[in-house]
């Protein structure tokens, strides 16, 4: 595992065990001290948010996300990756063309803050335009491997 990696995984551990500590310290004021804390709630739907995005731009391999392996396991491996590049052609593509949409999604709730904690919308959602970048541009990489397999099997 490379430095970036781990760094990587240690981030979405950090944001997950936020949103734990968080849970944790309302259930000990709700329930066990009777004085509710507002701000508890608020962080851990945010880090959790933030974690899982974080987690599936980063940490989640392109093999292990959604695939009809049933179908998709019993190509010839022409098809295989044939299938591979106009799919991730395909849905790299829709990515990077939301991306606009996106930040300008970004503008509008940047003037609107969390209910508690008064920190700008624009912070957490910007997570969803890290996700459409650094996903769509894994995609398109992916169907660039592809292509190359793809040509180098059709020349032999």
């Amino acid at each position: 595992m490379s430095s970036l990696q781990f760094v990587s995984r240690l981030i979405s551990a950090s944001f997950f065990a936020v949103s734990i500590i968080a849970i944790l310290l309302q259930v000990i004021f709700r329930y066990l001290l009777q004085w509710p804390l507002g701000w508890t709630t608020e962080v851990a739907i945010n880090a959790f948010l933030i974690g899982s995005w974080w987690t599936i731009c980063l940490n989640v391999r392109l093999q292990d996300h959604v695939k009809i392996g049933l179908v998709f396991d019993n190509l010839p491996v022409w098809a295989q990756h044939l299938s591979q590049i106009i799919a991730c052609t395909f849905a790299g593509c829709m990515l990077l063309v939301a991306l606009p949409g996106s930040l300008k999604y970004l503008e509008v709730v940047n003037r609107l803050v969390t209910g508690v904690l008064k920190v700008p919308l624009s912070w957490i959602y910007v997570v969803f335009t890290f996700f459409l970048i650094v996903v769509g541009l894994r995609l398109l990489l992916n169907a660039a491997r592809c292509l190359r397999l793809f040509y180098i099997g059709a020349t032999k």
